[in-house]
């Protein structure tokens, strides 16, 4: 008994919940494209002198480690400034609209089909 009014109420929770999608803001983009970028100026820096130190580093151990991790770097940053400027054309690109999401809602035993509206903005430059 205690399992079947459990599932009732999964159920009934299921089917009264929706998600609507967050839609991110063009300050929200324009942070993601500053962490970005920041991280990105760092592991270039990281790779640089990892790469730097295995130049001058005599030692075959040191240089066996030092390489692989500083192309790695390199590679990381440029992954992050790639992102980054994505993140800043999204942010740039902005259009307006009016987005109507739809609900099911499980009433008086009945489902009933709500329409709820949305305003997006988002003006293309």
């Amino acid at each position: 008994m205690k399992r079947l009014i459990v599932y009732a109420l999964l159920l009934r929770l299921a089917t009264t919940t929706y998600c609507q999608e967050k839609q991110l803001t063009r300050d929200d983009y324009l942070r993601q494209s500053k962490t970005q970028k920041k991280t990105a100026w760092i592991a270039l820096g990281c790779g640089v002198a990892l790469l730097a130190y295995s130049a001058v580093a005599t030692e075959t151990n040191a240089v066996f480690f030092t390489i692989p991790i500083g192309l790695t770097a390199l590679g990381v940053s440029l992954g992050s400034f790639i992102r980054a400027d994505r993140n800043k054309e999204k942010a740039d690109a902005l259009t307006a609209g009016i987005k109507v999401e739809r609900l099911n809602d499980l009433g008086m035993m009945k489902i009933k089909n709500r329409l709820l509206p949305g305003i997006t903005l988002r003006l293309n430059l």
